[in-house]
């Protein structure tokens, strides 16, 4: 009779524990609004994994597919970027939280991930790495709204992989309130301007901004062209801001669940 209660325990610890990590999945899909993994083969779109059709396409140059941190990456040599067509990212002051995977060695002042007009203060939410070492830590990730930015604090300019995270929370109003995470560990943040608590993020994010959709590889200031010089895998988008134990959960699942490795070109 012990045998049994003690096997009947195992069973039922094990059953919840597959209930918990169930769970935990189903939350890692909440407020996903889009996912691009690169993992297709050679024939295939670059496909929104978030169920909502948002298919990303070459924007400019010929972006080429290598071995990233799980499957593919896109590989963009610094004249080449992705967009969504149709799409124009998460508006006004709505929480958010975008990611990716990045390899980089590059210092100039190329986007990672960008949408919105940068044109009237608050406008735009450019992630991007730090180039300006007079603002905050050279080589860090930045993010900027138009007028201000917010800086981290560890280099990912390295060549090595680094999984980055830019999180507006609900609460958030300023530049101040964005929360940076690298490697599943919150930054600290090495530096803003005077600007940082007077002006309000209000992200331009409709049909009416013209030629400003969701970009992957660059960002755009005024006229300039940012392009982006590295490896980029698997962007998310939430329309919330997610947790810390949220974002290692997803660094673990991508780190721990490798698929064949795809390197051709998209043309």
């Amino acid at each position: 009779m012990e045998n049994f209660f003690r096997t009947n325990r195992v069973w039922v610890w094990v059953g919840m524990m597959f209930l918990f990590n169930v769970a935990a999945a189903q939350d890692l899909e909440s407020g996903l609004v889009g996912h691009w993994t690169f993992d297709e083969d050679g024939s295939a779109a670059l496909s929104d994994s978030s169920g909502l059709g948002r298919h990303a396409d070459v924007y400019a140059g010929e972006p080429q597919r290598a071995a990233g941190i799980k499957g593919s990456a896109m590989q963009f040599d610094g004249d080449d970027a992705l967009f969504i067509p149709g799409w124009y990212g998460i508006e006004g002051w709505e929480p958010r939280t975008i990611m990716c995977w990045i390899q980089s060695e590059a210092t100039n002042t190329h986007g990672i991930l960008s949408w919105g007009l940068s044109s009237g203060n608050g406008r735009k939410y450019h992630f991007r790495i730090n180039n300006t070492e007079s603002n905050g830590t050279y080589g860090a990730i930045r993010t900027e709204i138009q007028g201000t930015f917010n800086i981290g604090s560890t280099i990912v300019n390295d060549n090595e992989w680094h999984h980055v995270v830019s999180v507006f929370p609900e609460e958030g109003f300023f530049v101040t309130d964005i929360l940076h995470y690298v490697d599943g560990v919150l930054e600290t943040m090495s530096g803003t301007n005077a600007n940082a608590e007077t002006i309000a993020l209000d992200t331009a994010a409709s049909a009416d901004v013209s030629d400003q959709e969701f970009r992957i590889g660059m960002s755009v200031q005024g006229a300039e062209q940012r392009f982006f010089l590295g490896l980029i895998d698997e962007v998310r988008v939430y329309e919330r801001a997610l947790t810390g134990e949220e974002i290692r959960a997803i660094i673990e699942s991508e780190r721990a669940a490798p698929v064949e490795v795809l390197e051709f070109a998209l043309y």
